[in-house]
């Protein structure tokens, strides 16, 4: 939701300069599991390659990745990977053209593209 609202006041041109920044970027470890994945929701539902984008998403927007655990999630994102090369909503699972945007728009945003 929080990354929903920054895009909508971005597109409405608004310079998120009002936006309470410290408290998002406060929240973001609160959503953020110890495989570097993230959730909607501050406990249970379900994590998945969607939230790790809105994440580096909101993190970017704000310009600021001080409360986020980047090795944690290029983990995650790298350990989604599936045999043929597409990357799935999480480890084990199939891949997708939308979760391997996902995977690759956060790597970038994240400045993590280099070969591994």
């Amino acid at each position: 939701m929080t990354f929903c609202a920054l895009c909508s006041l971005t597109i409405l041109g608004d310079t998120l300069e009002r936006v309470e920044r410290r408290a998002i970027l406060d929240s973001l470890p609160h959503y953020q599991r110890p495989d570097g994945s993230f959730t909607a929701v501050h406990t249970g539902g379900e994590n998945d390659m969607r939230f790790v984008y809105c994440a580096c998403s909101v993190c970017t927007m704000l310009g600021d990745w001080s409360t986020v655990d980047k090795a944690a999630t290029k983990s995650y994102i790298l350990n989604s990977q599936t045999h043929e090369g597409g990357f799935a909503q999480g480890p084990g699972l199939e891949a997708h053209g939308g979760s391997t945007y996902c995977a690759v728009a956060s790597l970038s945003m994240m400045v993590r593209l280099a070969a591994t």
